[in-house]
Parts: structure tokens; sequence; C-alpha cells
């Protein structure tokens, strides 16, 4: 069932082209579809909720240390898991850009979790948890 053939059996969509009257006590302009939206149009007939993956980003000004940080998180992750991505962000502005007083700074979700050292394997699985 595509998304216009469901909408137009559930929501009492009006197709494009055709004027709508305004929705009582919304404002004006909306129209029945815009009121009951769900947030996630791919999932309106369902309660799924999509699963956030985690992303790793490391950042640093580029020098061995930074790389090596980089090379070891990334081996590590993709060999314990599927779901985590491992980016990476090298250059001397990104330093004073995220507010580091150490390199490599090591951020999870966008939250600094560790800098200034290469992490163990422990550790990483620690962030990844």
């Amino acid at each position: 069932m595509d998304l216009f053939a469901f909408l137009e059996n559930d929501a009492k969509v009006i197709k494009p082209g055709r004027a709508a009257a305004p929705v009582r006590g919304q404002g004006r302009g909306l129209t029945p579809v815009m009121a009951r939206a769900a947030p996630c149009a791919t999932f309106a007939h369902t309660k799924h909720t999509p699963i956030m993956a985690k992303e790793i980003l490391i950042i640093g000004s580029g020098c061995a240390r930074c790389q090596d940080t980089f090379e070891f998180v990334k081996s590590v992750v993709e060999n314990e898991a599927n779901d985590v991505r491992v980016n990476h962000q090298f250059g001397p502005e990104e330093k004073t850009k995220h507010k580091l007083e150490a390199t490599p700074g090591i951020f999870v979700d966008g939250k600094l979790k560790m800098q200034g050292r290469v992490p163990t394997v422990e550790e990483i699985r620690a962030l990844m948890g």
C-alpha cells in the first residue's frame, strides 16, 4: 500500500490541487492531514520508533596519534558492533571548535567522553555500550 492510499483511507487526505477548509481550532490553512500528521509518515500506521545508531566521532589535529586512534576505534567497532558509526574530523581548527584541551578527542553522540590518549579495547566497548 503506498503512502497516498494509506492516507486517503485513514486520514482523509485532500489530494494536491484541491482547496481545503481550515480545521476548526487549528488556525488558518491547516488541512486535516496537517492537523493529524504523524512524526514519521512512513511509520504512521504503526507505533514503531526507529532505532538510532550510535556515532563515535574522533576529533584531532591530524597527527599520527589522532589517526592511529581513528583506525584503532574503527577496527574494534567493525569487529564488535554493527550499529555504531565511526567518523573523524581532523584539522587544526577542529581542536578549538570543539574546545579540546588535548587531542585526540572522542565524542559519542555529540558528548565528549575522552581526550588526550588512545583508548583501550575495554574503554571502546564501554563507549559502544
